[in-house]
């Protein structure tokens, strides 16, 4: 599961990852967010930004 999160957060925009989280955010925006910050601190926080706009608090 982790390396199809790791392909996710790499291949699609912040702004669509943080979409996917909609099905269950409660789980899907840690392991999203873990995913990202093995990506880059970069990503981590592009991330992080988008799904504060999308409406998901962390």
């Amino acid at each position: 599961m982790r390396t199809l999160l790791d392909a996710h957060v790499r291949t699609h925009t912040p702004e669509e990852a943080a979409r996917s989280a909609a099905p269950g955010p409660e789980r899907l925006v840690p392991l999203l967010l873990g995913a990202a910050r093995d990506v880059s601190q970069e990503r981590y926080r592009d991330l992080l930004h988008a799904l504060r706009v999308a409406g998901f608090t962390t």
